[in-house]
C-alpha cells in the first residue's frame, strides 16, 4: 500500500511539474504573409502605465542624435522595403532584394546608398528567416510568461535591457523597447500590401550584382560539364 501511495504521489507531482512547464512554453513569432505591411511607431516621451519590471527606467532619446518616428515595412514579390520617417522630416528607404541590403542614410545626399550583403549583422540583417530582425534576441530562455502592457495581458519576453509583448492570439509583436530608448508599438493595417516597385536608384545597384551572379552560375555549370566530359 505504501509503495502504491508513493507511486501515485510521484505521478501526481510529475503531472503538476509537466503542467507548469507546458504553461511556460515560449511562443514563437510567426512569419508575416508573403505580401504584408506593418508599421513601427516610436514614442517620443516617457511611457505611462507600463506594468513591467523595467517601468522605473526612463525612456528618453539621446540628445543630439537623429531619431526615428515611424518605420513602414512592406514585403512583396520576394522584396522588402522599409521607409523610415525621421524627426527632421526626412524619409529614407532600405530595400532587401536578392541577398542585398541597400540603405539610404538620413544625413547623406539622397542619391547615395550603402550596399551590403544581408546577414552581415548590424544594419544589414537577414530577413529571410524572420520578419522582425529588431527582435532577434527573443528566445525561449527570455520568456517570462504572461505580462501586462497598458492594462492588457500579453506574452512577455524580457532581458536585462529589452522587452517585447506578443499578442496572445496572433503572436505578432505588439510593443517593444531596448535599453533606455523609447517604446515602439506595432500596427498591422487591414489592407493588404500591393506589388512593390523598386526606385531606379536602387534597381540600378542590383544590375552589376545580378550580372556577377549570372557569370558565377554560368562558370559553375561549365565546370560541372567539364567534369562530366572527363574520361574515367
Amino acid at each position: 500500500m505504501n509503495r502504491l501511495f508513493g507511486f501515485l504521489a510521484a505521478l501526481a507531482a510529475t503531472s503538476i511539474l509537466a503542467a507548469g512547464q507546458n504553461a511556460m512554453i515560449a511562443p514563437e513569432i510567426p512569419r508575416m504573409p508573403e505580401s504584408a505591411s506593418w508599421i513601427l511607431i516610436y514614442e517620443v516621451r516617457k511611457s505611462v502605465g507600463v506594468e513591467t519590471g523595467l517601468a522605473d527606467k526612463p525612456t528618453a532619446e539621446s540628445e543630439g542624435e537623429l531619431s526615428k518616428r515611424r518605420v513602414v515595412v512592406t514585403k512583396s514579390d520576394g522584396m522588402r522595403r522599409e521607409q523610415s520617417f525621421w524627426e527632421n522630416g526626412k524619409v529614407t528607404e532600405t530595400w532587401y532584394a536578392k541577398g542585398l541590403v541597400m540603405q539610404q542614410i538620413p544625413t547623406w545626399p539622397d542619391d547615395q546608398l550603402i550596399v551590403q550583403r544581408a546577414g552581415g549583422g548590424g544594419s544589414a540583417p537577414d530577413v529571410s528567416q524572420s520578419d522582425f530582425p529588431e527582435l532577434a534576441w527573443v528566445t525561449a530562455t527570455n520568456y517570462k510568461g504572461l505580462g501586462h502592457f497598458k492594462g492588457r495581458e500579453f506574452h512577455h519576453f524580457q532581458t536585462a535591457e529589452s522587452e517585447v509583448w506578443l499578442d496572445p492570439e496572433s503572436l505578432r509583436p505588439v510593443a517593444a523597447r531596448e535599453g533606455l530608448g523609447p517604446i515602439w508599438t506595432y500596427e498591422y493595417p487591414a489592407v493588404a500590401s500591393g506589388p512593390l516597385q523598386m526606385p531606379k536608384l536602387f534597381a540600378d545597384r542590383l544590375v552589376p550584382f545580378e550580372k556577377r551572379q549570372a557569370r558565377y552560375h554560368e562558370t559553375m555549370r561549365e565546370l560541372e560539364l567539364q567534369k562530366q566530359r572527363k574520361p574515367r
